[in-house]
This record gives structure tokens, C-alpha cells and sequence, in this order.
């Protein structure tokens, strides 16, 4: 017998079809009343100083608030959803929710990043890599000091800018969409939120999407369009629609003939060029950059050494410095050049090719600065753009600045004029030819540095052409820029001269020297050219027959790789390499290469070629060196001389390409010319390629999009509306001869051995606390073993000054003297002969663990070092190695 039928309450709840009780609508409607009648009668002010300086809005609202906020914004008939976005299929008050909360979150962080000293981004780190987490142990941070620093951001835009409320208002907006790479839509929907939150404000009432914009100056655009038919650059005068080549019949907007001339016509095709003199100016009045230039000059002109340090220390830009030369000028600048296509979409061949300017005068850390990269110019379609009128058009804007520049001001009453010169440009090999209007990598006389016409020989089923290694007798001569010019005015497609089908773009641009100028590619011809054909030498099942071949051993090998713990500046964990090894990223090429591979392949590759890798190994880390001494260069040219020589012995001919010929030819040439190859790298334009994707929001023509982005992010520049520095370290305790970070723990009696207890300057433990994380004099980080949060990172090895190896347990700090100590465990040099007697050089050494403790003074930790164990319990075949400069943003990215 069934029992009792109960009664379910609150079935309104569940079921939409269930009318809600007439005392329950009644109680919930007087409770929203009162609660919005409170929020309402608060100070209108007050509101508008919270949105102004960046506080969150939606703080004093709970969850029900916010729901009938929502609930009110959609009965008012607002649409405030885009259906066809990323969001579709959520519903509709959560999806508008969890935008709001993404706004107040972002506002409440003092808008828009514009960091200066770090280009590092999120988005290069794989999704099976640990987030490195740089904040402090301690949570209950109070935020006057935040507080302090949004009001005085607000007193400067009301004093400096003489903008009202509700300009700052919006600037703050603009700061915040373009920080959260929001789309129009969902920018749209954030202000209406805002006013319907927010009824009484009137400041908050006239925002509107396009107002924010009207601070942006489009002006200072510049399109080109031009014949998609012959490349012909249409003139400024947009009435004319008919190419003016004869026999063409191209016309300059789409659709029919008939078409021509309506109203809202769009291009066929077109180049937009940003006004590079107002983005020059820009850069230069930000703060800390013109000071920063001025020091670096004065330093520049007190060496007397010929160390290469950066490129300012390469014997081209030295000629440049010379009396009566660019840079006899004080004031004058240079600046390196670099194009790449990126692809906009995955599900298209659609790319853009953005032209970024990198002013070398700066420190490393600015220079590489996202924000401090120059967009001058920027094209979308697929394949390649006509490179010809497009670089010939980048030449019209640049020249201006090299010949009349600008005039900077420094005071009220001082102007100082400013001239650039592009004096370098780095492009990959197809690139490369397509600029220069020359034969592609895989035909005759290729190379732009000399005349080497190449051997074409057997290679599979078919044929390819080589670059072998020729003795110094053999050698073809070396170009010149003269001799480069007068080929390209007798080259054409049909019979080239020397290599050349005609004029390029360059010839256009003053003061860039076509040969000396161009220079190879490292992260595309070292890294994803010469270390990724390796592998696939090494691994491809369709090498078996070779006596390289090791693909039967990727499961040993890929353990040993993803046993090392790399330190926090290799953004890149290691991957499996028997299921990724052909997707691997340029920076995971490049640990692979310096660190990764010698170790892992020891005893699995065959010694011969193990000790013919380890020498461009060895190589490449030299020529990445801070301090490139004439007998680094020396050793460095050696080494890849080897390289070349037996790479043809080694491997099948046709694999030895333009890369290994410019590689084994001509990258310490270069060197020599413009400084450590990470001073002329690609790594930092590839990460400026990554923020342009970010601007993007849409599936037509993003030119205007991406170009106006980025010159509203000029315009918060002059405003100065920045955040400091990212991943800093919060609550910072100052030492005596360091920083620490995070929470001081008391230190236990089995922490301490009795002769280290002896050394330190305290009496009982009580006068000593553990800390895990410090920041030396020089602002350079360590890491001891007792920082727990770091797991798949081992960032505790270091470098001493007596040159011995440790790794640091935790750091003392002794009270009474506040000085800081390092508790360490000594590791044993082994030797330094890591490839069966091979000399790999000082990055790779062997070490073991030792039961040795040892006490230092903080200041005498040279350097941080990379642990590499090939084995999971780290006992043995341990190696440790050594970064080759302190610039990791702009290596290790």
C-alpha cells in the first residue's frame, strides 16, 4: 500500500509553467525595491570617483542584485547578448554576468597593462605547463597602497590632460576593453549594463561605444589600395577606379564596373600605413624612455673594448659612428625592421603581414616591450602581399625620419630634432626573397650574402638543391650592396642577374645597406630549420635505414626529457617528445638545442653524430652570449665550420640547405656586424604578432580594426595609464644585502648542522628565520628548495663565486645583524667532457649530488643554472647548465 502523497514545495522553482505564490512575489518584490532604493540615494560623486579610478563597481551588490539588475536590463528590451559569439548556448543572465564580473575585475586592476620592462605573455605556455606563480605567501594584503596609487592616477588625468569626468571615464573603458581583448558586442553590453546599474549617474548615462572611440585619431591612417590584377598602387585620388597600367583591366573596389562609384564602396585590396612619426613621438615622451636612451648612449660612448654586448656594439653600427655618419649625431636613433605572415584564422589561409620597427638605442627590456614595438604597417589576404609596392610605400613612410625626423619636447621650451634609420631587417627565407625580388631558398644563387650558386643534387624520388661546403680556394665572393643594386636595375623574371628578378622595395629606403643589412634568421633557420630536420632525421620512420636513426628509442628519450625540470624563465615545459616532437615551438627547439638534447641523447645517438650536434650547440650558445669576447667568436666560428664541413658526410646531401650553408657561412659574420644573434631575433616581433591576433574580433578586413587598436594604445601611452611592473613580488621585507619575499618561518634544530649553525652570526635559533625567496641586489630572483609551490620547476641551483655548484636549501636571515645567508648542498664537478671526451664547452656540465652544506652570503650567488636529470629520482646523470644572458623575455619566450 503506497503511503502519503507528499506535498512538494516551492515547485516554481523548477518549473517555469508553475505560477510563483502571491506573498512570495509580493516579499520579493518589496526587498529589491528597498535595496535599490538604497543603492540609489548614495552619493553620485562617490559612484563616479569608483568607476574613474578603476574600483568595482558591483561590489556592493550581492548575487540577487545583480540578477535583478540583469532582469531589468532585459525587460527594458535590451539586447544584450551576441548569439552568435562564443557564448552562445549559455543562458542569458550568466553569460551577461560573467561579463560584468570580467569588467569590474579588470577595472579594479587599474585598466590597461602597459608594461614596459616584460613581453612575456601567457599565451606561448601549452596547456599541460604549470602557471609559475610569482605572488606572495601572504593573502590578507590590505590595498590602501592600490587605493593610493588609483587616486593619484586620477589626479593626473584631471591636472595634465584637463579632461572631465566623463572623458576619464571613458578612457578608463577604452583601457580596460583593449587590456581584455573584448569585442565590440561585448563592450557594447558592459555599458549598458553600467547605465541601468546605474540610472542616476549622468556622467555614466552619456557613455556611449562610439564616444570612447572619438579619442583615437584615425586620421593618421594611411590606405593604399592597390590592383589586385599587376600590384599597381591605385593613386590618392579615390575617384579613380580603372588601373592605369596599360592592358590591365583591374578595378580598385569591389564588384562590377557599375559599381564603381556608389556609396560605402570597398577596396579590392589595400596596405594601411600608421603616421609613424606621431608613434615615434609617442614612444619617446613615455616615461623613462628618452632618459633611458640617453644613458644608454652615454654608457655606448665611454666603452673602449670590443666586447659585443648588443647590437649597439657591432662593428656596422660602430661605422655608423663614425664622423660625418647617421650616428655622428647625438640625437640620431636606428631601428630593425621585421615582416612575417601570421595566420588570422585556423579555418583559412587568410594571414596578415604586419611591418613592426624595434628602436635598438633602448635597454633590452624596453626595447622588446610589446608596447614599445613601432606598427608601421600592416596588410591582409592570403599567400604573400605584392612585397614590391608594399615595401617601396614602407620606404615613402620611413624615409621622412631619416632625412628631416622629428622634434621631440623634452621641456616647455626645449625641442630636440630626432632622425631614424633603419639599419637592419630580419626576415625568413621565403620572406627574404620575396623582398629582395630574388631567387627563392631552393634555387641558384640564393644566398644574399654571397655568390654561392648551389649543386643540385638526387634527393628521395627527386632532386633538390644543396649548399655544400666548399675550402677557403672554393669560396665564392662575397656581395656587396653595390653590386646588389646594380643587379637588381638588370634583373628580370625572365633573365636574373646574379640571383635578381628586378627592383625590390629596398632600393627605396635611405641608409640600409642590402647585403650587411639583411641578416639570417635565427629562430627560423637554426631553430625551425636546421634542430627540426635533425630530429626528424633522428626519429622519422622513414630514416630506419639510416645509422642516425634512434626512433625505435623515443620512448627512453622522451622520459629522460620530461624528467628535467627547467627554471621559470624556459616558459615551455617539456612535452613528450614521441607524440609532439614535430609540432615543438620554436622555444621548445631552442631548449632542446642549448640544454635538452645532449644529455638525453647520450649513449642512444651514435657518438659521431652526438659530437657533431653538440658543436652547434656549443656554437649557438655562444653566439647568444652576453659578453661575446674575439675569442668566443673565434671558437664559435670553429665549431660551425666542423658543423658545415661534415654535415654533407653525415647526412644525405640534399638535406644540407640554405640554412646549414648560411649557418656554417655566415652567422658569425653577422655576428661580428650587429652583436648576440638574441639582439636581431625574431622571438620578440612573433610575440608583438601574437597581441595583434588579440585585437582581432571578426571575419571581414581587420586592418582599420588592428591599426586603430593599436593606436588607442598609443594614445593611453601619452596619458600614462599604466600598471607597473607584471608578476611582482608583493610585501617585499628588506635585509641588510637583499629583498625577501614572503613569510619569515622559525628555523627547526634538524634545519641547521652545528658547523653552519657556528658560521652564522647568532647565539641560539631563535635568532634566525627561514625564508624561501629573495631578490638580490641586482633585482635578480632565487628560488630555495623549501619553496614548495614551484613542482615541476626546480629554480635552486646556482653558481658561486669561487665557481663551485649548490643548490640552496632555504635562506637565513640573523636577526640581530638583518643580513641574509644561503643554506646550500654542495654539488661535485664531475667534469667537463660531457660527450665521450668531446669538449661541449662550460653550458653543459656533469654533476652529482654530495652530503657537503655550506653558508654564503647572498652576494656571492653568481648566477641561476638549469638542473637537467635524465632520470626521475635525480640521483644520477645530472648535469647543470648555463643560461647565455639575463635577456630570457627575449630568448626563452
Amino acid at each position: 500500500m503506497l503511503g502519503p502523497v507528499k506535498r512538494i514545495k516551492k515547485r516554481y522553482l523548477d518549473d517555469p509553467d508553475v505560477g510563483v505564490p502571491q506573498r512570495t512575489a509580493a516579499r520579493w518584490k518589496n526587498k529589491n525595491m528597498l535595496e535599490v532604493s538604497q543603492a540609489s540615494t548614495s552619493d553620485d560623486v562617490l559612484l563616479e570617483s569608483n568607476i574613474i579610478s578603476g574600483g568595482d563597481v558591483f561590489d556592493h551588490m550581492d548575487g540577487h542584485d545583480e540578477a535583478s539588475a540583469l532582469t531589468q536590463t532585459d525587460s527594458v528590451g535590451v539586447d544584450v547578448l551576441d548569439h552568435t559569439d562564443e557564448h552562445d548556448g549559455q543562458d542569458e543572465a550568466s553569460t551577461l554576468a560573467q561579463r560584468v564580473s570580467v569588467v569590474t575585475d579588470s577595472v579594479s586592476e587599474d585598466s590597461y597593462s602597459m608594461d614596459y620592462n616584460c613581453a612575456s605573455s601567457s599565451e606561448f605556455v601549452s596547456s599541460d605547463e604549470e602557471t609559475v606563480s610569482f605572488e606572495s605567501d601572504d593573502t590578507d594584503e590590505t590595498s590602501s597602497d592600490s587605493d593610493a596609487s588609483r587616486t593619484d592616477t586620477v589626479d593626473l588625468l584631471c591636472t595634465d590632460s584637463n579632461l572631465s569626468i566623463q572623458e576619464i571615464q571613458a578612457v578608463k573603458l577604452l583601457s580596460c576593453f583593449l587590456r581584455n581583448n573584448l569585442s565590440a558586442s561585448t563592450c557594447k553590453d558592459i555599458i549598458v549594463t553600467l547605465r541601468e546599474v546605474y540610472p542616476e549617474s549622468a556622467s555614466i548615462q552619456k557613455l556611449t561605444y562610439e564616444n570612447i572611440w572619438k579619442f583615437v585619431d584615425d586620421s593618421k591612417m594611411k590606405e593604399c589600395h592597390y590592383c589586385v590584377l599587376c600590384s599597381q598602387v591605385f593613386p590618392d585620388n579615390e575617384d579613380f577606379f580603372a588601373c592605369e597600367r596599360e592592358q590591365c583591366d583591374g578595378l580598385r573596389y569591389k564588384g562590377p564596373f557599375s559599381a564603381q562609384m556608389k556609396k560605402g564602396r570597398q577596396p579590392r585590396q589595400s596596405f594601411v600605413f600608421a603616421d609613424v612619426k606621431t608613434q615615434l613621438s609617442s614612444l619617446l615622451q613615455s616615461p623613462g624612455i628618452w632618459k633611458d636612451i640617453q644613458e644608454r648612449k652615454k654608457t655606448l660612448a665611454e666603452r673602449c673594448d670590443d666586447i659585443l654586448r648588443d647590437i649597439t656594439d657591432g662593428r656596422a653600427y660602430r661605422r655608423l659612428q663614425d664622423e660625418g655618419q647617421f650616428l655622428s649625431d647625438p640625437n640620431s636613433l636606428t631601428a630593425v625592421l621585421n615582416t612575417d605572415g601570421v595566420n588570422l584564422y585556423t579555418s583559412s589561409k587568410i594571414e596578415l603581414w604586419p611591418i613592426f620597427l624595434s628602436v635598438n638605442e633602448m635597454t633590452p627590456s624596453l626595447r622588446f616591450a610589446r608596447d614599445n614595438m613601432l606598427l608601421v604597417g600592416i596588410w591582409q589576404g592570403k599567400g604573400k602581399p605584392p612585397f614590391q609596392p608594399y615595401i617601396h610605400l614602407l620606404s615613402k613612410q620611413l624615409n621622412p625620419l631619416y632625412e628631416e625626423g622629428i622634434q621631440l619636447s623634452t621641456t616647455a621650451e626645449e625641442w630636440i630634432p630626432i632622425k631614424l634609420s633603419v639599419v637592419c631587417g630580419i626576415f625568413d627565407l621565403p620572406a627574404k626573397a620575396g623582398i629582395l625580388n630574388m631567387t627563392y631558398y631552393n634555387g641558384t644563387e640564393a644566398c644574399i650574402t654571397c655568390e654561392e650558386p648551389g649543386v643540385v643534387v638526387q634527393q628521395g624520388r627527386g632532386h633538390s638543391r644543396c649548399y655544400p661546403f666548399r675550402p677557403e680556394h672554393e669560396k665564392h665572393p662575397f656581395r656587396n650592396d653595390t653590386d646588389v643594386r646594380l643587379s637588381m636595375e638588370r634583373g628580370t623574371e625572365r633573365r636574373r642577374s646574379k640571383g635578381f628578378k628586378g627592383k625590390s622595395g629596398l632600393l627605396s629606403l635611405k641608409g640600409f645597406d642590402l647585403v650587411i643589412g639583411v641578416v639570417p634568421d635565427y629562430m627560423h633557420g637554426v631553430l625551425l630549420g636546421v634542430t627540426k630536420t635533425l630530429m626528424y632525421k633522428w626519429f622519422s620512420s622513414t630514416e630506419s635505414r639510416n645509422p642516425f636513426f634512434v626512433g625505435n628509442k623515443l620512448k627512453e628519450i622522451s622520459s629522460r626529457l620530461q624528467s628535467i625540470k627547467p627554471i621559470e624563465c624556459i616558459e615551455r615545459l617539456p612535452r613528450d617528445i614521441e607524440k609532439h616532437y614535430s609540432n615543438f615551438k620554436a622555444t621548445e627547439l631552442q631548449a632542446w638545442l642549448l640544454y635538452y638534447a645532449v644529455p638525453c641523447l647520450l649513449d642512444i645517438l651514435p657518438d659521431v653524430y652526438l659530437k657533431h650536434f653538440a658543436s652547434l650547440s656549443e656554437a649557438v650558445i655562444l653566439l647568444l652570449g652576453e659578453q661575446i669576447t674575439h675569442e668566443s667568436l673565434c671558437r664559435a666560428r670553429c665549431l660551425l665550420e666542423s658543423f658545415y664541413k661534415k654535415f654533407g658526410d653525415l647526412y644525405p646531401p640534399g638535406s644540407c640547405g640554405l640554412n646549414v650553408h648560411n649557418i656554417g657561412e655566415h652567422l658569425c659574420f653577422y655576428v661580428k656586424e650587429w652583436g648576440p644573434m638574441w639582439a636581431w631575433s625574431c622571438f620578440a616581433f612573433e610575440d608583438a604578432n601574437a597581441m595583434l591576433l588579440q585585437s582581432v574580433h571578426g571575419t571581414g578586413n581587420v586592418l582599420k580594426q588592428v591599426m586603430r587598436a593599436r593606436q588607442a594604445r598609443v594614445f593611453l601611452r601619452t596619458l600614462d595609464i599604466t600598471q607597473g611592473e607584471c608578476s611582482k613580488w608583493k610585501k617585499l621585507q628588506d635585509a641588510a644585502n637583499c629583498s625577501m619575499a614572503g613569510s619569515l618561518q622559525p628555523v627547526a634544530e634538524d634545519d641547521l648542522t652545528e658547523e653552519i649553525f657556528r658560521r652564522l652570526p647568532v647565539t641560539n635559533l631563535r635568532e634566525v628565520k627561514k625564508v624561501s625567496r629573495v631578490l638580490n641586489a641586482d633585482g635578480k630572483r632565487l628560488y630555495a628548495e623549501a619553496y614548495t609551490r614551484m613542482q615541476k620547476r626546480d629554480c635552486s641551483v646556482v653558481l658561486l663565486q669561487d665557481g663551485s655548484v649548490a643548490s640552496i636549501k632555504y635562506f637565513a636571515l640573523c636577526l640581530h645583524s638583518n643580513v641574509v645567508y644561503a643554506i646550500l648542498n654542495l654539488y661535485k664537478i664531475e667534469g667537463r667532457n660531457v660527450v665521450h671526451g668531446f669538449p661541449s664547452g662550460l653550458h653543459i656540465i656533469p654533476v652529482s649530488r654530495t652530503r657537503a652544506t655550506d653558508c654564503v652570503l647572498v652576494e656571492q650567488i653568481v648566477e641561476r643554472l638549469i638542473l637537467i636529470s635524465t632520470n626521475a629520482d635525480s640521483t644520477h646523470n645530472l648535469f647543470v647548465a648555463r643560461l647565455p644572458n639575463i635577456h630570457g623575455h627575449s630568448i626563452f619566450k
